[in-house]
């Protein structure tokens, strides 16, 4: 059923950035993605050409909800595989499905779901490259470029190869070898294409937006609340194995080794951007072990009614938790639908002055110029190749933008002074929305989407004062 509602009335920050650009690029236009984004082209590419000919926003998330139904069936066969059972697939699936943060990402058109689903559809095509000796050679090309565009989909995704190299290399060491030099060989030719833009993406967004910016002990929290049931339920299973079924131990380990790159990577840099998101990755590895478990249990209970039962149970308690995660999830997020109905209304000639980056380049995106828009952040308005918050208050003051867009998002503090300015310097506040957040940790956060509209009127009254 969530996966069914498709919410094409308002978007995520995310989103309108990746389809302004994707829209741009589509169009034959340029934009200097790779010096922000943690992705290649081929994403904006697919998310806008859903956007363009399936229907907006709208069609842009049933893009990603295509993609999140094609890695429940990815989830399938690679739990088939593993553990050669077609119930304890079937229950990896289901796990899947409801899964919280699968559940989000599927909804939101991001790059997280497309990086996702190449990586989850590498791993059985990955066993068989293990097993598979007719067509090894085939299933290895086929892996290699599976797992090179996860990881151009999403660079974070990168932090899994070591790892399954080593996996490969144990069962079958020539084919690991030969997806090791074509995955090496792709990765290093994007990167030497793209070197200049990459290594501004290195310097302003690994070493400045994505530095230090959250306690260990909070990234352990928070990560340990989402995946709480996965984490429990899996520690019994190796418990049950330890006693019973110690001929599974080496695939649980395996398993649990899989679920740890990206945990382990915000827990060492201490970011928890995206935090969120990423446990899905560590569930895609938990849910196997889960999914084994239960069948597991399932086969010691001999009533049918009591085992129909006892799975019934199991999945009413797991998918009751996730959608409250869903739901802290989705409530961590403003909500900018109050914000549409106004942009349809903004002429062409008319300029904006906006707190996030990309809401109207995308809104406005065949209606006026891109250089009618500009961002708080990145304004210079005295052309001294400097973005300081002064900047952003000389042109409030010379009244120099139509409408001006705050969000209390980026300086929340300061729009304080600036929602002052605008109603001294002849804004009107057409759009003042309060809202409440709250944060994964569980904080409550407060803000107010407001959207000021220049007035000849309250100028004049300005200019006396």
């Amino acid at each position: 059923m969530f996966r069914l509602s498709i919410d094409g009335l308002s978007g995520h920050m995310d989103e309108y950035d990746y389809l302004f650009v994707g829209k741009t690029l589509l169009s034959g236009g340029f934009w200097p993605t790779h010096t922000y984004i943690f992705g290649w082209d081929f994403n904006w590419l697919l998310l806008a050409w859903g956007d363009t000919h399936i229907g907006g926003l709208a069609g842009a998330r049933l893009v990603a909800a295509a993609l999140g139904f094609s890695s429940l069936v990815a989830m399938y066969l690679f739990v088939l595989l593993v553990w050669n059972s077609k119930p304890t697939a079937l229950i990896a699936a289901l796990l899947l499905g409801m899964e919280a943060a699968h559940l989000h990402i599927s909804k939101l058109a991001t790059y997280d779901i497309i990086s996702f689903t190449f990586l989850i559809w590498s791993l059985p095509v990955l066993i068989l490259v293990c097993r598979a000796k007719p067509y090894q050679w085939a299933w290895t090309v086929v892996a290699s470029a599976l797992l090179v565009a996860a990881v151009l989909s999403k660079y974070t995704a990168i932090l899994y190869l070591p790892l399954i190299a080593v996996l490969v290399f144990v069962f079958a060491p020539k084919q690991g070898l030969a997806g090791t030099v074509l995955i090496v060989s792709a990765l290093t030719a994007y990167t030497l294409v793209h070197f200049e833009q990459l290594n501004v993406l290195y310097n302003i967004q690994i070493n400045s937006a994505h530095e230090k910016n959250a306690l260990q002990l909070d990234i352990v929290l928070r990560s340990g609340r989402q995946l709480l049931l996965l984490l429990l339920t899996s520690l019994a299973c190796l418990l049950y194995a330890v006693f019973m079924r110690r001929s599974a131990i080496p695939v649980l380990l395996a398993l649990v080794l899989m679920s740890c790159p990206l945990l382990v990577y915000h827990l060492l840099s201490q970011n928890v951007i995206s935090l969120q998101k990423h446990v899905v990755f560590s569930s895609l590895f938990l849910i196997p072990i889960v999914s084994w478990g239960i069948h597991q249990a399932l086969i010691l209970i001999r009533q049918n009614a009591l085992k129909n039962m006892l799975f019934a149970s199991m999945l009413l308690l797991y998918g009751s938790y996730n959608y409250h995660q869903l739901q802290i999830i989705d409530n961590s997020f403003v909500n900018v639908e109050p914000v549409v109905p106004h942009v349809q209304d903004m002429l062409a000639s008319e300029t904006v002055l906006s707190e996030d980056p990309y809401l109207f380049r995308y809104l406005l995106f065949d209606k006026t110029v891109q250089s009618n828009i500009n961002e708080t952040t990145w304004l210079d308005n005295n052309r001294d190749g400097k973005h300081e918050f002064r900047d952003v208050e000389q042109a409030i003051w010379a009244r120099k933008f139509d409408y001006v867009f705050l969000n209390d998002q980026q300086h929340a503090k300061g729009n304080i002074k600036l929602r002052n300015m605008l109603s001294q310097r002849g804004y009107d506040a057409i759009l003042s929305e309060p809202y409440e957040l709250t944060t994964m940790s569980g904080n409550k956060r407060y803000g107010t989407l407001s959207l000021h509209a220049r007035t000849d009127r309250n100028a004049s009254l300005a200019e006396i004062d």
